[in-house]
């Protein structure tokens, strides 16, 4: 992770446009820990990251992963503090003090764009990275070009896209180690939330959300990212990230609703191309209006409830006999709950007393034979 403060190394020239922006070191750092230890003391990478002529208030190259091999080496991904350029950073020693530095991709392989300073301005660039290590030797990354690098004379062409990027660790520093793939040669998507599972090292599971469609896609390759096959999952709203893994021989997602504030989550076999989707959850704020009564017989006693669940903007009426709860919804109800009331009628069906938090009517529900009916008593006032 980023340490927040940051060192300014100068002022930006004063006879350019940036006159409120500086360039200035930042200090990422990382913490360790065995399972059953307590994290050992912060300690910084060392390594001279800049950015240059960047307001305080930027995004200080967030979106770092890292991987142990079992050889004790770590690598580390991070966006290049705004100067256009995917890191790869690995440890010199076990003291973790002194690292490598590989550039994996710049914005100068994706698109051509000025360098001048009084013409370019260097915002987020490379975002949303994603990274698995398989066998210990190669490392698959996905990640995100933001729709914010450059300025009037970027080309526009190179923005709002994704990539998958393969590694033989074995390999670093040497001519085809890194094998770079465009699974959607389409430009402006505005995608984010990158996701990547490797079943094996020609078959890669890639997946993103399209903040434009709203969709939940899927990229897949069985040939090494010559071809990918793309699948539309879903069509909701995220702003979380999307989580995905492979178990066995299968598959998993897992993301996050907005509309219902629910988790959904999907599944295949890798030999499949249909997914099994549902929601896992969700959130309920039950109990925030109440109204209960017990209606005495021999032998077990009956328990009537009713009560609101305010996020949904539903009504339940409940009852409990010989021990078992039973729970229904009652419909008609399309807007939040300021109070309600409950009786029995002579059959022992119940009547429930609605008021909406609009305070502007008071409804009756009423159950016969298995029905809801609903009865407006006063409206308007």
């Amino acid at each position: 992770y980023y340490d927040g403060n940051y060192t300014i190394i100068e002022e930006c020239p004063d006879n350019n446009i940036f006159l409120i922006y500086k360039i200035y070191a930042m200090d990422m750092r990382y913490r360790v820990k065995n399972v059953q230890d307590d994290w050992f003391e912060v300690k910084a990478f060392n390594v001279p990251l800049t950015g240059n002529c960047l307001s305080d208030g930027e995004r200080f190259g967030e979106f770092c992963k890292m991987h142990k091999r079992t050889d004790g080496s770590y690598y580390a991904l991070t966006l290049g503090m705004h100067d256009d350029k995917l890191l790869l950073l690995r440890n010199q020693d076990s003291s973790l003090t002194a690292w490598d530095m590989f550039a994996i991709d710049s914005l100068t392989r994706i698109a051509p764009f000025s360098t001048n300073i009084t013409t370019r301005m260097f915002y987020e660039s490379f975002g949303f990275i994603d990274s698995k290590l398989l066998n210990d030797s190669i490392l698959h990354i996905t990640y995100n070009v933001s729709n914010h690098y450059g300025q009037s004379n970027t080309n526009v062409n190179g923005r709002n896209t994704y990539y998958y990027l393969r590694i033989n660790l074995n390999q670093l520093g040497n001519p085809g180690a890194i094998f770079h793939s465009q699974p959607n040669p389409t430009f402006n998507l505005q995608t984010f939330q990158n996701s990547i599972t490797p079943v094996n090292d020609t078959t890669v599971m890639l997946v993103y959300y399209e903040r434009f469609s709203g969709r939940i896609i899927e990229q897949y390759t069985t040939d090494g990212a010559q071809s990918w096959t793309a699948r539309v999952l879903g069509e909701f709203t995220t702003q979380s990230p999307i989580q995905s893994t492979l178990l066995g021989d299968t598959l998993f997602l897992m993301a996050h609703q907005n509309e219902n504030d629910q988790l959904w989550f999907a599944k295949r076999h890798i030999n499949d191309t249909v997914w099994q989707t549902q929601f896992l959850t969700t959130s309920f704020s039950s109990g925030d209006v109440l109204a209960s009564l017990v209606n005495r017989k021999v032998g077990d006693d009956e328990v009537h409830i009713v009560y609101n669940e305010a996020i949904d903007k539903q009504l339940f009426y409940g009852i409990r006999q010989g021990g078992t709860w039973l729970l229904e919804e009652i419909p008609f109800v399309a807007e939040a709950t300021a109070s309600v009331s409950l009786i029995l009628d002579d059959n022992g069906q119940p009547v429930i007393g609605f008021i909406p938090k609009s305070n502007d009517e008071i409804k009756i529900f009423r159950k016969n034979g298995g029905n809801w009916s609903q009865e407006s008593v006063v409206s308007g006032q």
